[in-house]
């Protein structure tokens, strides 16, 4: 049995990140207690924090995360139904992240979108009206 220290240590995560995680993997993540209240932490647990690590450095929620153990604890994480649900949850995350990704980069440089685009505007009016010129000149009709 290992105390907080030692875990945080050798998983190299912060001790308030392991209390953090208790309570929000609560059922999952249960370190047995001493009579004075200290966590004790088994293999069982020491491979769990592995686990959410892993997840987490894929980039995947914590609800997710908390589905896939609840799942694979239970012996069902590989049925159909819950690889489809994680493959649509990570589609997800993956479009939600690009979109968001898109608005930063547009917000970031706001002066040159809205330069180019009335410009770019104009030019197709220009454009446009040069084109519309000459088809509306008549062609002078040959006699002969």
């Amino acid at each position: 049995m290992f105390t907080i220290k030692q875990v945080s240590e050798m998983t190299d995560t912060p001790p308030h990140t392991l209390r953090f995680w208790e309570k929000e993997f609560e059922g999952i993540l249960t370190p047995m207690r001493t009579k004075g209240g200290q966590r004790r932490y088994g293999s069982e647990e020491i491979s769990v924090i592995g686990r959410i690590k892993e997840l987490k450095d894929q980039g995947i929620s914590l609800d997710r995360i908390k589905r896939s153990l609840s799942s694979e604890g239970a012996g069902v994480g590989s049925s159909v139904s819950h690889v489809l649900e994680d493959l649509v949850d990570r589609l997800t995350e993956i479009i939600r992240t690009e979109i968001y990704e898109s608005f930063r980069k547009l917000n970031g440089r706001p002066s040159e979108h809205i330069d180019r685009v009335p410009a770019t505007a104009d030019a197709e009016r220009e454009t446009d009206a040069g084109a519309d010129s000459e088809a509306s000149t008549p062609m002078p009709k040959a006699d002969g």
